[in-house]
């Protein structure tokens, strides 16, 4: 019995290279015995056998000998990081009950540690999470005893993603009574035109809380009496700015019951109003939602930039000019952009691709192309995610199942088509990059392969297969490889995971994923498929879930989705630019220009993923690409919130760098109170402060885990090495021992 475990655990990776030790076996035995008498040839015997020996073990020391040894993998280390930060003191006896979760955890596991961070009124939750994750034991667990609303140090949803451990949450309840309040609006407002000034209040508790609501703007004084139910509410109010000065904009609550924090009861911040930039109108429409909007600003219409000098004017905005009228004009225009000029084109009947935009050198001002969609190529962008863990397989079976997922990986990459943009990642419990995506946001670190190249990459690839199975990770990365220009992730998995809270975080992510216009299709694999869940996660992006032998259909699915009727609202893609920056959109169009933006172009508005609204500075100057007419016919809704004043603001340069005054107001840390649920479910899975007995029952579970053994190769080469070496010495030392007897006795 003790002979078979040993054959099972003892092998060669490259055994036919002990082949080669018959050929030079052969050779030396015509070399000896060629020209040999009868009294040499047993002399020779022996030195043939001692040297095919020692072959034999060369050759097989250079077959890569191995032999699978069980391992164990390193201690779990738990590390508790409990919030004591201004905020937190909302919350009765949350300290306790961490305590007591710290002293329950320390009677079952060895490495248990406890301690606080951010005291004060700033909460730096990402800083706590990084001098966590230094701890040097390989299974790092971080539980956050926190309410989730960092506003210091590093970022938390990037650190708690880049950091390599796992991250449970612990969320207080029952939160003391308590309102803020502050101004949400832009910095800047223009003479004339009416400006909306958001009042936001926030309460805790769960009761309704009354108000008092006091907004001063300049003189002028609006009050109201508010009953707010809701966690968040926000006031609007209109004014409109006369006089070119700076204002005052101060807002403040007095609550009528109780009131847990005073300080946040007042806010007030500056906004200058200044006079709006010159602008040149050219369009053969004078009327329009857009001339409307124009009229707020200094403006000259006419229909044509003859006899115009455009220096005179911060901007230029061109309305449905077909590529005709602009060819004679091109360097005009692009000396003014360069020179620090404004451009905002907007679309049309006559314009972008209806206006012969494409080729012409009027478009290498703009930050698109003037392409349609059917005309830009078919390639897809895709990652395919591969399940190699040994709850996707059998006891004694696991090399054999791996073998057969990769191969269907591999018919995946064989039916695409050699323009699609591929990406492939292998998990289990760590994750393995087999290929970037060539074109995602990690392009440059490998080149684009062929078909065949990534085919053998995937069958290529090995390692030792593992129970464990953490499938949210290898998600969250082929999300981040996709990035914002979407694509599709073929996950390849039984959907058998070990942890709830990887299931839970999986679905989250998956849920994410759709807003970045991914498509998440499934592929069930293996003897015993959660099926369920592996359907959840596809439709939660609109996607599909496969069975093995539906895999043909699936990249006829990618084609049809591909071209599927572009249909449905505007949506931004892009809040971290001053036109989009805290702003909400929601408008139908009932028609578009059909453009592509180019490479070093910001696109901000989108349309089920094409290009509405793009940007980009050419030379100093600033221009704008609206794929919409000017809301005659297309997109009159789209003209009714600020997206087009702050767009030909940002083309005309300047108004949104104005100087102002910062006034001092209250910390951060008093302004959003409350859990901020969504924002700790980023960085791992959330437990209510009443359920510490389900996250010890969860973290327990883990440790098991991570303690199983797992089969593991260890080379055996040297030994091989060593005892050949050792023969030969022995041989040579015996030979000319001999030798030296010999020649004493003669």
């Amino acid at each position: 019995m003790e002979i078979i475990e040993t054959i099972k655990t003892f092998g060669f990776e490259e055994p036919q290279m002990m082949l080669l030790t018959i050929p030079a076996v052969l050779v030396l035995y015509f070399y000896l015995f060629k020209d040999a008498g009868e009294s040499q040839k047993s002399r020779k015997r022996n030195y043939l056998i001692i040297r095919s020996l020692i072959f034999f073990l060369v050759f097989a020391a250079i077959s890569s000998p191995f032999v699978v040894v069980k391992e164990s993998t390193e201690e779990s280390a738990i590390t508790i990081l409990l919030d004591k930060s201004a905020s937190m003191n909302l919350y009765e006896n949350f300290d306790s009950e961490i305590y007591k979760l710290y002293e329950n955890l320390k009677r079952d596991n060895e490495f248990v540690g406890i301690s606080n961070f951010s005291e004060g009124e700033r909460t730096a939750i990402g800083d706590a999470l990084y001098l966590g994750s230094l701890n040097p034991v390989k299974n790092n667990i971080i539980i956050l005893g926190t309410d989730g609303e960092s506003n210091y140090g590093k970022d938390m949803k990037k650190t708690g993603t880049n950091i390599d451990s796992i991250i449970f949450s612990i969320a207080p309840e029952n939160p003391k009574s308590d309102i803020s309040v502050s101004v949400a609006c832009d910095n800047y407002a223009l003479i004339g035109i009416e400006q909306k000034i958001n009042v936001v209040v926030k309460k805790t508790g769960s009761e309704n809380i009354n108000y008092n609501l006091n907004l001063k703007v300049g003189s002028s004084v609006f009050t109201k009496e508010i009953s707010q139910t809701k966690a968040v509410e926000v006031i609007p109010f209109n004014y409109t700015f006369k006089e070119e000065k700076t204002y005052n904009v101060a807002a403040e609550v007095i609550p009528h019951g109780s009131d847990f924090f005073q300080v946040n009861n007042r806010f007030a911040k500056d906004i200058n109003a200044v006079l709006g930039p010159e602008i040149l109108f050219v369009s053969n429409s004078k009327y329009g939602p857009l001339s409307e909007i124009l009229n707020a600003y200094r403006i000259n219409t006419v229909n044509t930039i003859r006899d115009q000098d455009l220096n005179d004017y911060d901007a230029v905005v061109l309305n449905n000019i077909p590529a005709g009228d602009l060819k004679n004009n091109y360097k005009i225009f692009r000396e003014f952009v360069e020179n620090g000029g404004g451009l905002m084109v907007v679309g049309g009947n006559n314009s972008y691709e209806r206006g012969n935009y494409n080729n012409s050198n009027f478009e290498k001002i703009l930050p698109v192309i003037s392409v349609p969609r059917e005309e830009r190529g078919s390639e897809v962008r895709i990652m395919i995610l591969i399940d190699i863990s040994g709850s996707f397989t059998e006891k004694g079976k696991n090399i054999q199942k791996i073998e057969d997922v990769k191969i269907k990986a591999a018919g995946l990459v064989e039916v695409m088509d050699e323009d699609d943009y591929l990406g492939v990642i292998a998990f289990d419990d760590n994750m393995y990059i087999i290929q970037h995506l060539i074109g995602g946001e990690f392009r440059y670190l490998s080149g684009k392969l062929s078909k065949e190249e990534l085919i053998d990459k995937i069958l290529s690839f090995s390692t030792t297969p593992t129970q464990g199975t953490i499938m949210s990770k290898a998600i969250r990365d082929a999300q981040i490889e996709l990035g914002k220009d979407g694509g599709y992730v073929i996950l390849l998995s039984d959907g058998r995971l070990n942890f709830q809270w990887d299931e839970e975080r999986s679905r989250d992510i998956a849920k994410t994923m759709e807003e970045n216009d991914i498509t998440i299709l499934t592929v069930g694999i293996g003897e015993s498929v959660n099926s369920a869940f592996l359907k959840e996660l596809s439709s939660a992006t609109n996607g599909t879930y496969y069975k093995p032998e539906e895999l043909a259909g699936l990249k006829l699915n990618i084609k049809e989705i591909e071209n599927r009727t572009i249909s449905g609202s505007v949506k931004i893609s892009d809040y971290n630019h001053f036109i989009t920056r805290n702003m909400e959109l929601t408008a139908e169009v009932n028609d578009f220009n059909r453009v592509s933006k180019k490479k070093d172009a910001q696109v901000l508005i989108t349309r089920e993923g094409e290009t509405i609204l793009a940007v980009w500075r050419c030379g100093l100057g600033r221009v704008a690409s609206l794929a919409l007419d000017d809301g005659s016919s297309w997109a009159e809704n789209i003209y009714d919130g600020s997206i087009i004043y702050r767009t030909i603001n940002w083309a005309a340069g300047g108004i949104e760098q104005q100087n102002y005054i910062n006034i001092e107001n209250y910390p951060p840390e008093y302004m959003n109170l409350g859990v901020n649920e969504n924002a700790l479910r980023e960085i791992g899975n959330v437990y209510r402060v009443t359920q510490t007995g389900e996250l010890k029952d969860e973290i327990n579970k883990y440790i098991k885990e991570q303690k199983s053994e797992i089969p593991k190769k260890e080379y055996i080469r040297k030994y091989f090495a060593v005892i050949a070496l050792l023969l030969f010495f022995a041989d040579v030392c015996y030979r000319r021992i001999k030798e030296i007897i010999k020649l004493r006795g003669n």
